[in-house]
Parts: structure tokens; C-alpha cells; sequence
């Protein structure tokens, strides 16, 4: 039985000569992994080229329980992320979150508001023209909610550090290292109360900004375990400064 639906491609890997694996996030299944066969090739029908970064696609495909790879039988590109793909910020931005929401989403069940999350927050990524270079802080406070270890807590004098292993904010460093300074703990604070819209205007330097993300994506490797290491991330950090 053929299934219609939306879907976010997560990663491309090559399976043969002519051939691929694609790992997508769809809007009906979750994630799920399709070979497309002799999508490589010049006669192909489905085309490697349709499966870009988070492309937002619609596809007809089969869905056997039983199966852990699955055939998608017609591709048709819901939107293209045509001024991302033209602004090197932007398209760095899309890259370091395809790479975390790959690394972050695993399981094999529908999750329809956190793909219309993600979906949405593309949009607004293509269609933004403010210089947004909190723009990933802001997806990443977010997404931690959707995925279940949204931060605890109000930051407030008395409780001015994150701890990043509970996932709170509290009064005094933790004994371990895994928190966050008072300086950090406070812009995380404002990042947590700002929106895609508005996410501009929270001022920071490189410096600041750069160790904010690196706090984060410890934050996701403590509640995640297989978020490793992210290797997009140098790149983002070297286009946004």
C-alpha cells in the first residue's frame, strides 16, 4: 500500500554504483530510510539531487513494519530553499541544524509537531531579511522543548547558573563542569524568550556567541546520547564571526 506524505531529507548515503539510502524525517512515519535505486544514474526517475539538506519534499512511498529500508515510488520538491542556498550565512545556518536534527532524531515514530516545527522554522530561515546570526540559538532552544529536556526554571539574581546536566537554572556552580557562567547563563535566558522573528535583536559578540553554542550543544550531548560531536559547527562559527 502507497502512503502520501511530507517529508524533511535528514542525509543521503551512497548504497551502490547507481543507488542511495536516504534517511528522511516524514511528516506521517517519522523517520524512516528509503533506497532509491539507480537514483545516481542519467535515466534516473527519482533523481540524487532532489534529496538536498532538509529539502522539504512529498513523497509516495511504501511502508512495511517489518522492513528497516523502504521504497519511495514518486518525488515531488514542496519548497526550495533558493535564498538559503544563495547566502552563505544562511546556508551554513541550514547546515550545522540538518547535521544536529539528524544526530538528535532517531526514533521511528510520528512526531507531526516537530516536523511542522522544523518545516516552519526553514521558512522563515528562506524567507528572513534581517542579518539573524542567533537564528540556530534560537532553533536550538526551541527544539530542546519539542525533543523533551526544555530548560527548567527562571534565571533571577538567586538562580543566575545553568546547570547543564539538569537541565535547570539554579544559585550556586554545580561540582561538576558541565554549566553554564553567569555571562553565558544570562544571554541563554534572553535567547529563551525570543522568537525567529525578533531573534536579531539580542546584541552579542563572536566570542559570546560562540561559546553559547558550544554550551548548547553540551547541553544535547548530556540528554542525548547520540549527539557526538558536531562538525558543522566550525564552519558556522567561522561564517558568522
Amino acid at each position: 500500500m502507497l502512503h502520501k506524505t511530507r517529508g524533511l531529507v535528514f542525509r543521503t548515503i551512497r548504497y551502490s554504483d547507481s543507488s542511495v539510502i536516504v534517511h528522511i524525517f516524514t511528516e506521517m512515519f517519522g523517520l524512516r530510510s528509503y533506497l532509491v535505486p539507480g537514483a545516481r544514474s542519467k535515466k534516473a526517475k527519482i533523481k540524487a539531487s532532489l534529496f538536498q539538506p532538509l529539502a522539504l519534499i512529498e513523497i509516495n512511498v511504501s511502508n512495511r513494519e517489518k522492513s528497516s529500508l523502504h521504497r519511495i515510488s514518486d518525488i515531488t520538491s514542496v519548497q526550495s530553499w533558493n535564498n538559503i542556498a544563495a547566502d552563505i550565512r544562511k546556508s551554513s545556518v541550514l547546515l550545522f541544524l540538518n547535521e544536529v536534527l539528524y544526530k538528535s532524531i532517531r526514533e521511528e515514530a510520528p512526531h507531526t509537531d516537530l516536523f511542522l516545527f522544523i518545516s516552519q522554522a526553514l521558512q522563515m530561515l528562506e524567507l528572513g531579511t534581517e542579518n539573524n546570526p542567533n537564528f540556530h540559538l534560537v532553533f536550538l532552544s526551541k527544539l530542546a522543548g519539542m525533543l523533551g529536556f526544555a530548560p527548567q526554571g527562571n534565571y533571577s539574581p538567586d538562580t543566575p547558573i545553568f546547570n547543564l546536566a539538569e537541565g535547570q537554572f539554579q544559585s550556586h556552580e554545580p561540582s561538576h563542569v558541565h554549566f553554564m557562567s553567569d555571562d553565558a547563563s544570562r544571554i541563554f535566558n534572553e535567547i529563551l524568550n525570543l522568537n525567529f522573528e525578533n531573534g536579531h535583536e539580542l546584541q552579542m559578540t563572536g566570542p559570546q556567541r560562540r561559546d553559547l553554542v558550544r554550551k548548547m550543544i553540551e547541553y544535547y550531548r548530556l540528554h542525548i546520547a547520540s549527539v557526538k560531536e558536531i562538525k558543522s559547527q566550525a564552519i558556522l562559527e567561522e561564517v558568522l564571526g
